[in-house]
């Protein structure tokens, strides 16, 4: 899997997230993010673009999900749950708050209250994961309905967005967030089917690994910013999201490897 060409398809996705970063922070500092933010965006897709290629142009991937001791991917799933963790108190802090300002919606409520028992059962499933890949004869994927709260945690998240949804020319942090979690939606969903596949892991899937790890770093920095020059809170629920996403990124970023180089 190592070739020039996946090397140099890295090399072009990486420098235009760099890129991202590089035109977001100097919006954010001129205080002209109505127009950079724009660029911001083409440059993410273009980012996509190239994943996609790189994804789609190798010939066939190892079988994605095969239980054995693999200490890159057993500690990056035991962080992943503890990103999970994150969530369900950022979570449960913004629904408090809810409450607290007496701005009771019931859709919004139920979409808060999904999110954090989803991220809670996220954390038990990360923890199998994590048991599947220490070498103790475990198999994460004898599970049948945990395999699912990733992914409603995703939906979840994604109805959260769409409720409070803001304009997309001034708030790039929620337009990345929106676009990060579309690809967790697909990520996870694709997770699912990988688990039941006997052959080699689809393309797609291994697309939607490398978009919502590039998504998650992508936003990390985002937020950096936000809260060093446009004031954002340090403590807030972007702030446990954005934290769950370097957890995420962590977790999926190894699993590409692990496809990309199985011999690791």
């Amino acid at each position: 899997m190592e070739n020039k060409r996946f090397k140099l398809s890295f090399v072009a996705a990486f420098i235009l997230l760099i890129s991202s970063v590089a035109v977001y922070a100097i919006g954010v500092i001129s205080r002209a993010q109505s127009k950079t933010n724009i660029i911001v965006y083409l440059l993410t897709l273009l980012m996509l673009c190239v994943l996609a290629y790189q994804s789609f142009r190798e010939k066939e991937y190892p079988k994605a999900f095969e239980p054995k001791k693999n200490r890159y991917i057993a500690d990056s799933s035991l962080l992943a749950g503890g990103g999970f963790i994150i969530d369900f108190i950022g979570s449960s802090i913004a629904l408090y708050y809810l409450f607290d300002a007496k701005r009771v919606n019931p859709a919004e409520t139920g979409l808060y209250i999904g999110s954090i028992a989803f991220s809670l059962l996220s954390t038990l499933y990360f923890a199998a994961i994590y048991l599947s890949y220490t070498g103790n004869a475990y198999d994460f994927r004898r599970l049948k309905i945990l395999h699912f709260a990733p992914l409603l945690w995703a939906i979840s998240k994604s109805g959260l967005l769409i409720l409070n949804a803001v304009g997309f020319r001034n708030d790039a942090f929620s337009t990345i967030k929106g676009l990060l979690l579309i690809f967790a939606i697909l990520f996870f969903f694709t997770f699912i089917v990988e688990i039941e596949n006997e052959e080699g892991a689809k393309k797609s899937f291994v697309f939607f690994i490398g978009a919502l790890s590039y998504l998650c770093l992508l936003i990390l920095f985002i937020r950096y910013f936000d809260m060093r020059y446009n004031n954002a809170p340090l403590v807030g629920e972007d702030t446990f999201f954005t934290a769950t996403s370097l957890c995420l990124f962590i977790f999926t970023h190894y699993l590409r490897i692990n496809l990309l180089s199985p011999t690791r």
